[in-house]
């Protein structure tokens, strides 16, 4: 059980977890593997093969696969779900438009097929949303987990470059603008100095500017001028700065925001103490998000390729 972690750690952790349950699902020419093999290579719809729903396994290593599809849909740190939880092998999934999912892994019940809806239509919006799992769903899966490594590859080159050169992260908001790139550089930062971001940059917007998050609306001074330790309610303040920085339709928040942030941060790798910490939380999150997932993203790619 991992519910107070991350949703994106607690789904990694949660799948690894999964895997040494069906570990021999991965051993090349073993019962599970032939069984799993013979199922994705017919036109039958998974939902319908009876080999399929009787294989405790092969549901697993689907359930897996989806799970590890959704924890990235939106970037490596930004996944589509606002809470994850698994607790006897039952998960629980709050979707960013607050509604819930919940299933068991290795059953394909009605719990499951409401996921698998769910599913669909965040990953494959416009297109059939039915309840039905095709058997090319693994080769699809696969695909996108080669193009999740690519990503994933990128953020690990930042990383490096924040590791070793200081005036990197001054470069990377700079000069790449895209939201992984924002978050890597914010969740860099020691809670201090994010606290001192929020509180430096909020004295340059309008009193009266306001957000809409959750169905609750904040005035983002107030917000930002209030420090906070409490993880939760940093991860808000940087879902709203976020916003702020890439907002389309408010070009002045949006300047001020790049702006001022770019000054703090010039300031910032003035500070020896400072650059060692976010050095250091560069390397654990190197670690702990990025190499993990390369290596339990290789795991299933090399797989789904040995199936062909």
């Amino acid at each position: 059980m991992h519910n107070s972690l991350p949703p994106g750690i607690n789904i990694l952790r949660t799948s690894i977890d999964q895997i040494n349950q069906i570990s021999s699902i991965f051993q090349i020419n073993s019962p599970d593997y032939i069984l799993l093999k013979n199922i994705i290579k017919t036109e039958e719809s998974l939902s319908s093969s009876s080999d399929f729903i009787n294989s405790k396994n092969c549901i697993i290593y689907i359930q897996i696969l989806m799970l590890m599809a959704i924890s990235m849909y939106s970037g490596i740190f930004i996944p589509s779900i606002k809470t994850f939880s698994s607790k006897n092998n039952k998960v629980t999934i709050t979707w960013d438009n607050c509604l819930h999912d919940t299933f068991k892994f290795g059953i394909l019940d009605k719990n499951f097929e409401k996921f698998i809806l769910s599913y669909k239509k965040l990953i494959y919006p416009g297109q059939n949303a039915g309840k039905e799992l095709a058997s090319s769903i693994v080769a699809r899966l696969g695909r996108e987990l080669i193009y999740y490594t690519i990503q994933l590859k990128s953020s690990q080159s930042m990383l490096d470059k924040i590791i070793t050169k200081k005036e990197s992260m001054v470069e990377i908001l700079n000069n790449n603008h895209t939201k992984d790139s924002f978050f890597i550089i914010m969740s860099c930062l020691p809670v201090e100095e994010l606290n001192t971001l929020f509180l430096y940059v909020q004295q340059f917007l309008p009193n009266d500017l306001t957000f809409k998050l959750e169905n609750h609306t904040f005035n983002i001074t107030q917000l930002f001028e209030s420090p906070t330790l409490d993880m939760k309610s940093l991860m808000q303040k940087t879902i709203v700065y976020f916003d702020m920085y890439f907002v389309a339709n408010a070009p002045i928040i949006q300047e001020i925001t790049k702006s001022k942030t770019t000054v703090f941060m010039r300031d910032l790798i003035k500070k020896d103490l400072v650059v060692k910490k976010t050095q250091e939380n560069a390397i654990s999150l190197k670690e702990n998000q990025i190499n993990i997932r390369l290596k339990l993203y290789d795991i299933f790619i090399k797989h789904i390729q040995s199936m062909r």
